[in-house]
C-alpha cells in the first residue's frame, strides 16, 4: 500500500512540474507572438506632451506656443514654476515663477543677442538688471522700492 501511495505522489509531482512547464512555455510563445506584432517607433509626433503625477495633476508640458517651442514645469499646486521657451525672433529665455508671477528671467537681448538677467519683485517691477553690452562690457542696474537707482558701468577710460 505504501508503495502505491509513493508512486501516486511521484506521478502527481511529475504532472505538476509538466503543468508549470506548459504554462511557462505558453506564456513565452504568447509573449514572442505579441512582440512580433508591436513595431518600435523611432519618431513620436504630437502637438503637445503633458506629464502628470500619480494624482493626475499636470507637472510638465512640452509644446508649441505662438509658433515657438516651450517647456513648462509645474509645482504641486498646479502653477507654472519654470518656463523655457523661444521668443518670436528665436531668442531663448528661461523664466522662474513664484505665486504666478515672473520673478527671474534669463535670456538673450533683442538687438545684439547679449545675455540679460532680470529679477522682479512681487509687483513685477524690475529691481535688478544685469547684462553685457555690445562690446561685452558688464552693465548693472538696480532700483529699490523707493525708486533709488544704482547703475554700475565700466570705466569710461577704456578706449575701443
Amino acid at each position: 500500500m505504501r508503495t502505491i501511495e509513493q508512486r501516486i505522489g511521484r506521478v502527481e509531482l511529475s504532472l505538476s512540474r509538466w503543468r508549470r512547464f506548459a504554462i511557462f512555455l505558453g506564456a513565452v510563445v504568447l509573449a514572442g507572438f505579441s512582440m512580433g506584432q508591436v513595431r518600435a517607433t523611432k519618431v513620436l509626433r504630437a502637438g503637445e506632451f503633458v506629464v502628470t503625477d500619480g494624482g493626475g495633476k499636470t507637472r510638465a508640458t512640452l509644446g508649441v506656443a505662438g509658433g515657438e517651442p516651450a517647456l513648462k514645469l509645474y509645482g504641486s499646486d498646479g502653477t507654472v514654476r519654470v518656463a523655457i521657451d523661444l521668443l518670436s525672433q528665436g531668442e531663448p529665455q528661461i523664466k522662474l515663477f513664484r505665486d504666478g508671477k515672473t520673478r527671474v528671467k534669463l535670456g538673450l537681448g533683442y538687438l545684439y543677442n547679449e545675455p540679460v538677467l532680470q529679477m522682479m519683485d512681487a509687483e513685477d517691477h524690475i529691481r535688478v538688471l544685469m547684462r553685457l553690452d555690445v562690446y561685452g562690457d558688464p552693465r548693472l542696474h538696480m532700483s529699490s522700492s523707493q525708486d533709488k537707482v544704482l547703475n554700475i558701468e565700466p570705466s569710461p577710460m577704456r578706449t575701443r
